[in-house]
């Protein structure tokens, strides 16, 4: 049983409605009608008027009332002239379509992109034969200003399979403290992206290690941080280091 604003259209067998006991459907001009032309139920009735209140189980028409001089019974077969029944069967229009498509579309698109998130979050399997890398660093804990600073970038395959490239990023927060650092050995290539630096290396052979001393010299006196991140090429893993260089005035 549907209640909509909108008219149900006419047609020459009268008004469609639909049984709420068997769900067949039916015409308000058929010969057959106001009985189911499926299960015989009887379809003009207080129980399937609008007129009727099922929150005071009665009939709001007070007219009616005052006429029967009595409540009607919900199931009683009547021909009441007031009688407007709630088994039309209302098709929705163009607008009407696409406004329950908005509101459908707005209750369910949180929930797809909470979904997503959801799925995003879920660990990957490394693809077989990825190389595992690790990234360890060493850094002073404290250096004067108007010495030089050192530090260690150390990559390590613990695998047996070699890769192609090891590519590690350094971003700017170090150069607040320090001027450019000069890496040993050099990269192969380096290119300034977005807040840091890319530096690429390789190969690194099955179990092998590649150890990048970095030196720079201190600008200001103050606590900055080195962050690098391991990306290690397309197939391996990523992993991120972040420590703090004092620099003493």
């Amino acid at each position: 049983m549907t209640l909509l604003t909108r008219k149900a259209p006419r047609s020459p067998l009268g008004r469609e409605l639909t049984c709420p006991r068997c769900g067949a459907a039916t015409h308000d001009r058929l010969a057959s009608f106001p009985r189911c032309p499926r299960c015989g139920e009887y379809l003009r009735k207080c129980r399937y008027c609008r007129n009727f209140d099922f929150r005071v189980y009665g009939c709001t028409v007070l007219e009616l009332a005052e006429e029967l001089d009595r409540q009607p019974d919900l199931d009683e077969a009547n021909e009441c002239p007031l009688y407007d029944t709630t088994l039309v069967v209302e098709r929705l229009g163009r607008k009407e379509w696409r406004a329950a498509a908005w509101r459908i579309a707005l209750a369910v698109f949180p929930a797809l992109l909470l979904i997503a998130a959801m799925f995003a979050l879920i660990p990957r399997p490394t693809p077989a034969g990825t190389p595992a890398l690790l990234l360890t660093v060493r850094v002073p804990e404290n250096v004067n200003l108007g010495e030089l600073c050192e530090f260690d970038l150390i990559v390590n395959n613990i695998e047996a399979q070699p890769t192609p490239l090891v590519r590690l990023w350094v971003s700017d927060d170090l150069l607040k403290g320090f001027e450019p650092p000069t890496l040993d050995p050099e990269p192969r290539h380096a290119s300034h992206g977005r807040k840091g630096t890319f530096y690429d290396y390789g190969p690194l052979e099955p179990n092998g290690t590649l150890s990048v001393r970095g030196t720079a010299k201190p600008r200001k006196a103050g606590i900055f941080r080195l962050r690098a991140v391991l990306l290690g090429g397309r197939v391996s893993k990523s992993s991120q280091v972040t420590a703090e260089i004092e620099i003493l005035p």
